[in-house]
């Protein structure tokens, strides 16, 4: 089991979020993911540009893992320069960088690029050509596509990776599970979705489209508050649970009051809420008996070194003790 940490670019400025991150890998973190964001939630916070942050946290660090989380390819970016950029970092960090493409957000497309954020559909053809266009280059093809939403002519990146960049997909709902079975080598999702929507919808529809390939890398999102106080971590979840609901039209976040009160010892929701190993674990067992391998922490609160010393102190002993998927429910080892 690898255990992650989801760097949260929306709380810290870009030092601050390299310096959470280079204590993850002294903790012993596997991998550090940040989100790719042009616009912090809400409109305040803070936005670190993904690429360079990646670059500059890789040269402050010697083994961890790291990798961009729903990166768009969008108005705003081209899937033939994302193929570029992941493959020079790949060359500069071999073996340390992943690179999982989303459908984005429209608060960012939209502020970025004063235009209407796309259906549903659209942005699902995006990705497609997205992914085919970025496989194709790391292929080391000379590339000329014509798709609906993106062309190149002639394209090719002439610096690649001796150890190739895994191509994920940020999965979130079963068209974008399809493609990352058809299409990636893997899917992100998040705890978010829900661990039904997960057994039910995602992760079959990504084995399917996958029949006959290689089996998949997915990794799991944990949304969780964790804190040894009860009331701090639903403190912490309370102003974050919202942001699950979007505006369709613009992408922007929806803030209804109404849910604010709706978290508190309730594990099924949006953040999940925990002040002990024996509140989450269950869950992760659950999570890791569907075929997630690698678990990404993240919380909603503003003490980030907090949160990670507890993660690395409490849960990581047991799930590198164990292994989760094979796990009974009661907790025992099964044979």
């Amino acid at each position: 089991m690898h255990v992650g940490y989801m760097a949260p670019s929306h709380l810290l400025d870009p030092g601050e979020l390299a310096d959470i991150a280079m204590l993850a890998e002294d903790l012993g973190f596997d991998s550090v993911f940040v989100t790719d964001q042009f616009q912090p939630w809400r409109g305040v916070g803070h936005a670190p540009a993904a690429v360079p942050w990646l670059a500059y946290v890789g040269a402050r660090t010697t083994r961890i893992a790291l990798g961009a989380n729903a990166l768009a390819t969008s108005r705003r970016r081209t899937p033939s320069m994302v193929a570029q950029e992941f493959a020079t970092l790949g060359c500069l960090l071999p073996g340390r960088v992943l690179l999982s493409l989303g459908t984005g957000h429209g608060h960012d497309d939209v502020a970025a690029t004063g235009r209407r954020w796309p259906s549903a559909p659209s942005r699902q053809q995006r990705l497609q050509e997205s992914l085919a266009i970025v496989r194709r280059l790391w292929e080391g093809e000379r590339v000329t596509f014509g798709g609906r939403f993106f062309r190149t002519q002639d394209a090719s990146v002439h610096d690649l990776p001796e150890i190739p960049v895994p191509l994920l997909v940020t999965a979130l709902t079963p068209g974008e599970a399809r493609l990352a079975g058809e299409l990636a080598d893997g899917m992100m999702t998040t705890s978010g979705t829900g661990v039904r929507q997960q057994a039910d919808v995602l992760v079959p529809t990504a084995r399917t489209a996958a029949l006959g390939r290689a089996s998949l890398d997915n990794i799991l999102e944990v949304k969780v508050s964790y804190d040894e106080n009860p009331r701090r971590a639903a403190k912490s979840a309370k102003p974050w649970m919202p942001t699950g609901l979007l505006d369709t039209d613009t992408g922007t976040p929806v803030l209804d009051e109404s849910m604010r009160g709706a978290i508190e010892g309730d594990l099924a929701t949006e953040w999940l809420v925990a002040s002990s190993p024996d509140q989450i674990m269950p869950l992760l067992r659950e999570y890791a008996t569907l075929g997630f391998g690698h678990l990404v922490f993240s919380s909603p609160g503003n003490n980030q070194e907090r949160f990670l010393r507890a993660v690395a102190a409490d849960l990581m002993p047991i799930l590198r003790r164990e292994d989760p998927g094979i796990a009974d429910a009661d907790g025992t080892r099964a044979g």
